[in-house]
């Protein structure tokens, strides 16, 4: 049976952008994390319902909520299904900034292999802000000032089409 498509998404920069930066305290989730742009909402949902697809949470929000908290901060912002935390961590390896200046994007870009490659995952995609160098045919990459766009929709769509042969 194939898996789902698996979106691997990060929140900083993709779901969180400027317009949300704007908005006042009593629309943040719990008077703390501040709301989705309309617009990535938009996005993604529409992803969700062509595709049929899970979310993976690849952003270090992973770590502020438990997954009960993530559901709950997703139904929050109008998504219609819930994330699955990552379930690796590679914060360790890569704790030096001397050797690893670019750490984040080495850690994410290693936890998601990672992930590919035990669950031999064939449709995904990858959205973030941050350049990351794994698999670069099914990563979009947003400007963090404006997150996920309706430009987006359809290189996502076609992204997912696409299998990922693993040798």
């Amino acid at each position: 049976m194939e898996n789902k498509p698996i979106i691997f998404l990060d929140i900083d920069g993709v779901m969180i952008t400027q317009w949300s930066e704007k908005q006042p305290r009593k629309k943040y989730f719990k008077d703390f994390a501040k709301p989705f742009s309309p617009e990535s909402v938009e996005v993604l949902n529409y992803i969700i319902e062509t595709a049929n697809i899970e979310i993976v949470l690849s952003s270090d929000w992973r770590h502020v909520f438990n997954e009960q908290m993530l559901e709950e901060f997703f139904n929050f912002n109008g998504i219609k299904i819930a994330p699955i935390p990552m379930p690796y961590d590679y914060v360790h390896e890569f704790r030096d900034l001397n050797k690893y200046p670019n750490r984040k994007e080495l850690k994410r870009s290693k936890e998601i292999s990672t992930y590919v490659k035990e669950y031999k995952l064939e449709h995904f995609v990858i959205i973030d802000d941050m350049k990351l160098e794994c698999f670069p045919e099914h990563f979009v990459q947003t400007q963090s000032d404006v997150g996920l766009l309706l430009k987006h929709k359809e290189q996502i769509i076609n992204i997912l089409k696409r299998k990922y042969l693993t040798v």
